[in-house]
């Protein structure tokens, strides 16, 4: 038989791809397509004699310090240091993943570039949240300094108020008792005047009636002399008359 070719090309999907993105194990190839469907490749290492898994630790070295060249800026002793933390990180995983039932579906791979860029906008908005909240706080304190000043100037102004108010009740109290006062000296001085014209009238009534009564007398006593005079006459002319 002849050999195998170094490379074989089989078409899993009918549309453009769009995303590339392999499993935390290392062991699969997700891709996407402009069509929406998702498809997992598992990726084996053929290294002449048999296939091996792509989750063993020389091929996630090899995979580390090849992504580390590329963009790291670090000194040797760094990368030494960030490969080994990132071995232990990837064998916790790995046994994190045989001992949970979670499928590789549940796991997925970020660049470091853009895990930083959005820890970066995450940290200025957690800048921004901070700030938003220092000057909600720094708000509500100035609102909450106005209301008390407007309470107070209320408060003030009620007391100001009130003030003015006993001032000017008390005032009708004393104008009103001065009222009382005045009403009373009037009420006795109109009963004392009652008093004294009906004095005077009682006296006038009284002269007016002695007057009248002794008049009445004089009167009688004048009938009485005339009655008897004539009596008299009657009786000297009867008297004549019996002696003719």
């Amino acid at each position: 038989p002849g050999e195998l070719p170094s490379f074989l090309e089989f078409s899993l999907h009918s549309h453009p791809i769009t995303s590339l993105c392999l499993s935390n194990d290392l062991g699969t190839l997700f891709s996407s397509c402009e069509h929406g469907t998702i498809i997992g490749t598992e990726l084996k290492v053929w290294d002449g004699a048999e296939y091996t898994s792509t989750s063993s630790p020389e091929t996630t070295q090899a995979l580390m310090e090849y992504a580390h060249l590329r963009g790291a800026a670090k000194s040797r002793h760094q990368e030494q240091a960030l490969i080994k933390e990132i071995r232990k990180k990837i064998v916790a995983a790995q046994g994190s993943i045989s001992n949970n039932t979670s499928t590789l579906n549940d796991f997925t791979m970020v660049l470091k570039s853009y895990l930083q860029e959005k820890l970066g906008e995450i940290k200025e908005l957690e800048e921004q949240i901070e700030n938003l909240r220092n000057e909600t706080n720094y708000t509500l304190m100035q609102k909450d300094k106005e209301s008390r000043e407007e309470l107070q100037l209320m408060r003030a102004d009620r007391e100001r108020e009130k003030r003015a108010d006993k001032e000017r009740y008390e005032m009708m109290v004393e104008k009103l008792a001065a009222a009382h006062t005045m009403h009373e000296e009037q009420t006795k001085r109109m009963n004392e005047d009652f008093e004294r014209r009906m004095r005077e009238v009682d006296n006038q009534y009284e002269t007016r009636l002695a007057q009248e009564y002794e008049k009445q007398s004089r009167l009688v006593n004048e009938i009485q002399l005339n009655n008897e005079l004539k009596e008299q006459q009657v009786a000297d002319l009867t008297r004549r008359h019996e002696e003719q």
